[in-house]
């Protein structure tokens, strides 16, 4: 699992990325069935990448898969809260399906959203669990006290802000 967040012009843009293997006919149910929220007043969302690995050989699948688009509240054709689903066809034990999102702020301000919030830590197993925060510079920073299975990576960036990378690995 690998977030990563930038403020270009001051709107932020997150983009999303998970790697998952394929281990049981369990996993391609659930694989093979994707779902994302976002709030269409707030957010640009996108689908930017869906490959799998099969035998060695990556595909691309991004124009192969099903895309669906509603309310998140079926029905409520007024709601800004929206659900896509996708559906990946003809996955199998042992494939390695990498799926990447990016969602871009719409409507506010510049500088208005100066959030970066991650999960680190997960019920099931994680292999590794990364986020990537490139902060502007000069902004105020505040951040909660860290696992201490959690690693933290600081550099500046080139335009003067500060990249942030958080890491956990085997988190089994």
């Amino acid at each position: 699992l690998d977030d990563q967040f930038a403020w270009p012009g001051g709107k932020r843009q997150t983009w999303e990325r998970e790697v998952r293997q394929i281990l049981s006919d369990e996993a391609i149910q659930e694989a093979a069935f994707q779902i994302f929220d976002y709030n269409r007043a707030m957010e640009d969302f996108a689908v930017t990448r869906v490959t799998v690995w099969r035998d060695g050989k990556e595909t691309d699948l991004l124009g192969e898969v099903s895309l669906s688009t509603a309310p998140a509240e079926w029905g409520a054709e007024t709601s800004r809260s929206m659900t896509v689903v996708m559906d990946i066809p003809g996955l199998r034990i042992g494939d390695i399906l990498d799926i990447a999102v990016l969602r871009s702020a719409l409507g506010q301000p510049a500088g208005l959203d100066r959030t970066a919030t991650v999960i680190m830590e997960y019920q099931d197993p994680v292999f590794m669990r990364r986020a990537v925060v490139n902060w502007p510079e000069g902004w105020e920073r505040h951040v909660k006290p860290l696992p201490d299975r959690v690693t933290l990576a600081e550099g500046p960036l080139p335009d003067g802000g500060t990249r942030l990378e958080y890491q956990l690995f085997d988190n089994v």
